[in-house]
């Protein structure tokens, strides 16, 4: 039995960030006044009672479901489906292995995850409840990574050729077609490992060369004796099997769903607690860098982006990084987790911070409401926040409950 070396270690001692000031365009603070907390609260609705969630894995939204992960106290883990009005639980399957955020996709109607006890690339199908094995990366002499991404028929996934056993992999980047499959190497790189959950490629995007290509970008991040761990944003053209970029970060890079975008030939990336920077993924160039204070995630849109942190949020415009705004949060928690912001398709921003939402224009920067949130614990993290495609409603789960909030500010 195989597992790929991804533990948690902690960066106490290997890094030590340093926050220096960098000259930046200085957002102007648009005219408008916040809108106070309004008085009549918001009903969270409570869909699970006593349900002890796997707190790295995020709901999932289907059209008619919401598909969660549960850790009871004995047995395996369990898939659970969730009547999205109701709440009424409509299925529940056994996971064959430990799932999170990190190693599962729903794309097409399916649930993808890598199986590091099986070393195989699977699938779960909501509507048959029904697991399968698309990949099997035994045939390879290889140990399969948990990070990848799935495109259509392909899936791009990690595969570490041990060198040195639990201290030097080849870590090869391929292309496999679900439907053969075949597989095809994209890029090769040797890299020590030291048990490290972010050491390797992750962060999978997919995006087009200026001529039409499809492109794949990622991060990789390793660990070298002399610089500590350091970190990579390499591009590479899917049609040419070619390596375009390697551009080194001037940080670590923390691994997060929320730190990494990409639009065409630009990608943005956020180094936690340090910055925001700009990159060209087939020249190298960097466009512009923002410092990014206290921001905890990035937002896209048509043409800006939005830096949202603890004490503010702020709107740069995405081809230069000139500031439009910068609103301060005047909700009274201050604990801001990831995925607790969402960029409404209408042009406006959701805030979930404990016991408040906020919502706020993207144009603008103005509050366009803010309302308590009534029936949750005070003091707890949100976990796995996550909108339905309509954007009526927001689910998550806090502690041993899941909550549907509808969005009526």
């Amino acid at each position: 039995m195989k597992r790929f070396p991804y533990l948690m270690l902690t960066l106490t001692g290997l890094l030590a960030f340093s926050c220096n000031n960098k000259e930046e365009p200085t957002p102007v603070p648009n005219p408008c006044e916040d809108i106070a907390i309004l008085t009549k609260p918001i009903d969270a609705t409570w869909l699970t009672p006593d349900v002890y969630f796997n707190q790295d894995f995020k709901p999932i939204i289907t059209a008619n479901e919401v598909i969660f992960s549960e850790l009871p106290f004995s047995g395996p883990e369990r898939l659970v489906g969730l009547d999205k009005e109701t709440g009424e639980l409509k299925w529940e399957a056994k996971t064959p292995c430990l799932l999170s955020g990190n190693n599962t996709q729903y794309v097409q109607n399916k649930v993808y995850f890598v199986n590091q006890l099986t070393n195989q690339f699977s699938a779960f199908d909501p509507l048959s409840q029904t697991f399968s094995v698309l990949w099997d990366s035994d045939t390879t002499n290889a140990i399969l990574s948990p990070f990848f991404l799935v495109d259509e028929s392909h899936v791009y996934l990690t595969l570490a050729y041990p060198v040195i056993q639990g201290a030097l992999y080849n870590l090869a980047l391929v292309d496999v077609d679900l439907a053969t499959g075949l597989s095809t190497e994209l890029y090769r790189y040797n890299m020590r490992f030291t048990y490290f959950d972010y050491i390797g490629f992750n962060d999978f995007r997919l995006s087009k060369t200026s001529s039409g290509a499809k492109m794949l970008a990622f991060i990789q991040t390793e660990y070298q004796d002399a610089a500590g761990v350091v970190s990579k944003l390499i591009s590479i053209n899917l049609q040419s099997k070619q390596l375009l970029k390697s551009i080194q970060l001037p940080k670590y890079y923390l691994r997060g769903s929320d730190q990494l975008l990409v639009d065409q030939q630009t990608a943005w990336v956020l180094i936690t607690d340090a910055d925001v920077s700009g990159y060209n993924l087939e020249t190298g160039a960097t466009l512009w860098k923002v410092d990014a204070n206290d921001c905890k995630n990035i937002l896209q849109t048509k043409d800006r982006i939005i830096l949202v942190g603890n004490a503010t949020v702020r709107a740069y415009l995405s081809n230069t990084g000139t500031g439009i705004w910068e609103q301060k949060s005047t909700l009274s928690p201050v604990y801001l987790s990831t995925r607790t912001t969402i960029l409404d398709h209408l042009g406006s921003i959701y805030i979930i911070r404990n016991e408040s939402i906020a919502k706020i224009n993207v144009e603008t920067g103005c509050f366009l409401a803010a309302q308590p949130i009534t029936q949750l614990p005070k003091g707890k993290a949100i976990y796995g926040l996550e909108a339905d495609s309509s954007l009526k409603s927001l689910y998550f789960a806090l502690d041993k409950q899941m909550f549907k909030i509808r969005l009526d500010l």
